[in-house]
């Protein structure tokens, strides 16, 4: 994903896009530092400011092990989902202009499958709930 694909926004918009994903606030002031208990080692700390800069919104994204497609993706308004959520609320399609329909899983916020067989679609939904390994 280009540089110029991460959503510029106020610091507080990607708070709020990483609790979704998990994270807690530790501290807040010039920078709100984030912390999460998959990643006890790592510190988030995203500039309090009223438009964070792309590329420093990379290197969070990099920072939380994230690609910047899964962050996208979150960004938009999807809020991560528990293990065991309905399968409506468990994966995101999203179809595209020549037919085919990508699926994210919701809860670990990996790409799914590509495809335009509603039966390779569920085979791949099936597949991946047996084997998702939750929250990134």
């Amino acid at each position: 994903m280009a540089l110029s694909s991460l959503p510029l926004a106020s610091g507080i918009r990607h708070k709020e896009v990483f609790e979704d994903l998990g994270w807690v606030v530790r501290s807040a002031g010039n920078h709100i530092v984030l912390t999460h208990t998959h990643h006890p080692q790592v510190f988030l700390s995203i500039p309090n400011h009223s438009e964070v800069k792309r590329q420093t919104l990379k290197k969070i994204v990099r920072d939380a092990s994230l690609t910047d497609e899964q962050y996208a993706i979150f960004f938009q308004g999807i809020k991560a989902v528990k293990p065991g959520a309905s399968e409506e609320d468990a994966f995101r399609e999203t179809p595209s202009s020549d037919g085919m329909v990508q699926i994210h899983c919701m809860t670990c916020c990996k790409p799914v499958c590509l495809s335009a067989d509603p039966a390779e679609i569920e085979a791949a939904k099936q597949g991946h709930q047996y084997q998702c390994t939750g929250p990134m």
